[in-house]
């Protein structure tokens, strides 16, 4: 997915933008909105420094920067939206033909398991703690 890589330990790019210009544009792919950002308390961080929507809490920002593909191939507003648009559709929505592609092998049910040693034992809650520190 193209934007990936823009959406991915980010948050260190939009400080830097918002500090240059005093604001940073946060694009979200999932929700297909662009939000002004005037403060870093205003932007939630995940692991790797990257940023999530503040609005569905999901990890798909792209930060509208100098090198972002929101600012060099998007000439105005309405073609960075269709950009996220395009990006939405690759990422979050199904594809029509899956079930031409699914096919159901309905195993049949085995208890091959069942003579296994290991799966002999019918514990539960305690007990299945119980035995495995035994085990241990």
């Amino acid at each position: 997915m193209e934007y990936m890589k823009e959406a991915t330990n980010n948050y260190a790019v939009a400080v830097k933008q918002m500090k240059e210009k005093g604001v940073v544009e946060l694009a979200c792919v999932y929700c297909v909105e662009i939000h002004p950002v005037v403060r870093r308390y205003q932007m939630k961080t995940i692991t790797n420094n990257t940023l999530i929507c503040n609005s569905c809490g999901i990890d798909a920002i792209v930060p509208i920067v100098p090198k972002s593909v929101l600012q060099t191939q998007c000439s105005n507003f309405d073609e960075q939206v269709q950009k996220l648009q395009e990006w939405h559709k690759e990422a979050f929505e199904s594809f029509d033909d899956e079930e031409d592609v699914y096919e159901d092998y309905e195993y049949e049910e085995s208890n091959a398991l069942s003579d296994d040693i290991m799966f002999s034992a019918d514990y539960s809650g305690e007990e299945m703690k119980d035995a495995l520190q035994q085990e241990i």
